[in-house]
This record gives C-alpha cells, sequence and structure tokens, in this order.
C-alpha cells in the first residue's frame, strides 16, 4: 500500500507486523506524513492496530529524499 502513494518516502520506513499489529520504524519527514501513513496502514484488511515507533527525520537524510 505504500508502494502505491506517491507522498510514502518507503525507502525511509519500515513497517513490522505481528498478529495484525503494524509497527512503523524508520524516518518520518512531516507530522502529515506520519498521519497519512498511519490512516494507510489502519485500512488494510486484517490490521488490528498500528504503532508509530518512526523518528523525524534527520536533515542529511531530508536532502537526500
Amino acid at each position: 500500500a505504500m508502494r502505491a502513494q506517491p507522498w510514502a518516502d518507503t525507502f525511509w520506513i519500515y513497517p513490522a507486523v505481528e498478529g495484525g499489529v503494524v509497527t512503523l520504524h524508520g524516518f518520518a519527514r512531516s507530522k502529515a506524513m506520519r498521519e497519512g501513513l498511519r490512516v494507510l496502514v489502519q485500512e488494510i484488511p486484517g490490521v488490528k492496530a498500528v504503532k508509530d515507533e518512526m523518528q523525524d527525520m534527520p536533515l542529511i537524510a531530508r536532502a537526500m529524499a
């Protein structure tokens, strides 16, 4: 689902799934992206919960994104 979205930085985000709970690891460039990812993942059939463990994207990584 993330790869289908042009706004999602799939290179910097690493989802893990266990028992229907999706944990998002990695780096998010904004609060809007975090919220968009949460909504996107929540809508996937079988997902029971979404945990946001992402960190703010470092400035050096923003320049590369």
